[in-house]
């Protein structure tokens, strides 16, 4: 004779127990996935801080790069602009 009710507890048994075993796999791979979440976060927050440096490094080089254009042609001015080439005249 076919009893429904002890089919069915079977059935949700098997389905219990194989939801225990996928959740014993996912576990340490949820744990991982967490962690390497957490890396890329600080890295981007470094990367972050880094192109800051490299944005303030970049204004100040070409603050130094203008201030060098003007000397130059302060120079250049001051030897006449004609016959002397004023890179020799630094020297």
């Amino acid at each position: 004779m076919f009893f429904p009710f002890l089919f069915c507890f079977r059935v949700r048994k098997a389905l219990t127990a194989q939801l225990h075993e996928i959740r014993k796999d996912l576990g340490p791979k949820e744990e991982k996935l967490a962690r390497t979440s957490e890396k890329l976060e600080e890295v981007d927050r470094e990367y972050e801080v880094s192109l800051k440096t490299i944005s303030k490094k970049d204004q100040q080089l070409e603050h130094k790069a203008t201030k060098v254009q003007l000397l130059q042609k302060q120079v250049k001015s001051m030897c006449g602009g004609g016959g002397v080439e004023w890179r020799w005249a630094l020297l």
